[in-house]
């Protein structure tokens, strides 16, 4: 289990009315997540006296900080009583962590087992129009957009006596055409 996690976030958001029409938003967040994990691990297939076999028991040490910033662009312009064009881009995360694996043993070391991972992110872009048709019975929104994942979180088993561990993956790409329609 995880003994402790201090998450400590500063943020903020301004919005300036540049015209009737048209509005610029900025925001920003910085964090910073430390985690530590203390636990004791036997073998998980049968009863174990750790005193005959220290090979079979670890205890487990694993503590780990990351700190990252984040931030958000918007411009949006009114293009009449009932529709607006608008720009986003804009970053989120997911937070890292350390996994239960023994930290004695070089076995786990030696099939690249990492101890801990790191937040992954992810940046959105998008650029739509938004609006109202027939007094405003029919909304619709038309966006496109490309998000770019990095240091995915991927779940799975350690390569050594099956424990269940999280890595960091590579990055994904996400692209396309979203319409969405309301009557």
């Amino acid at each position: 289990d995880l003994d402790s996690l201090e998450d400590f976030a500063v943020y903020g958001e301004f919005t300036w009315q540049a015209t009737d029409e048209w509005q610029l938003t900025a925001g920003v967040r910085w964090f910073e997540q430390s985690m530590k994990r203390e636990a004791f691990l036997t073998s998980p297939f049968y009863a174990v006296d750790c005193s005959l076999s220290e090979a079979a028991c670890s205890t487990i040490n694993n503590s780990e900080t990351f700190s990252k910033t984040i931030y958000k662009l918007n411009s949006s312009y009114d293009i009449g009583e009932d529709s607006m064009v608008y720009f986003t881009r804009s970053q989120g995360y997911r937070r890292g962590g350390t996994n239960t694996l023994p930290a004695e043993g070089e076995r786990f070391h030696e099939y690249g087992v990492p101890l801990t991972y790191t937040p992954d992110i992810v940046t959105n872009n998008e650029i739509g129009l938004k609006g109202y048709l027939f007094k405003q019975r029919f909304s619709y929104t038309l966006a496109a957009y490309y998000m770019q994942w990095e240091d995915i979180q991927l779940d799975t088993f350690s390569p050594a006596n099956d424990y269940q561990m999280a890595f960091n993956g590579g990055e994904a790409i996400s692209q396309g055409i979203e319409l969405e329609t309301n009557f």
